[in-house]
């Protein structure tokens, strides 16, 4: 598994730490839930992965997102279903999904079930430097 996709997620469970709402979407079907299981258990905190019919779960997703900003929370969906839902929204919903959406790439052949070698500490410290860059000193 990629490196960049658990340090994305990290970047954008940070952001939602320091009370930002924001709903992360993973698209990528299964192995998003993979990649949930395994940022969860590599950061220590706890959080809900929504699945199921996605209109709601968005919905539901940026109720609590606004409600708790530093709770945890991401929605898994297809790719085909998030390219239906997306096209052609300018609404709130998709604005608070637009910088949380990450797409979750297969495995390359023969590393399926391989378990992501990252310290989520790092990840978090490698975040919060990438995102001290990006800004211009005060």
């Amino acid at each position: 598994m990629p490196d960049s996709v658990l340090s994305r997620l990290a970047r954008d469970q940070w952001v939602r730490l320091h009370g930002t709402p924001r709903v992360t979407v993973l698209v990528g079907g299964e192995r998003g839930r993979e990649i949930w299981a395994q940022w969860t258990a590599l950061s220590g905190r706890e959080g809900p992965l929504l699945d199921g019919e996605f209109d709601d779960r968005i919905r539901e997703a940026v109720a609590r997102a606004l409600r708790d900003p530093a709770q945890p929370i991401a929605v898994l969906v297809a790719s085909d279903a998030a390219a239906r839902w997306r096209a052609g929204r300018a609404d709130r919903l998709a604005a608070m999904v637009d910088e949380g959406w990450i797409t979750v790439p297969d495995p390359p052949p023969g590393q399926r079930g391989r378990t992501a070698q990252l310290d989520a500490r790092s990840a978090a410290e490698a975040t919060l430097y990438q995102a001290l860059e990006a800004h211009g000193a005060i």
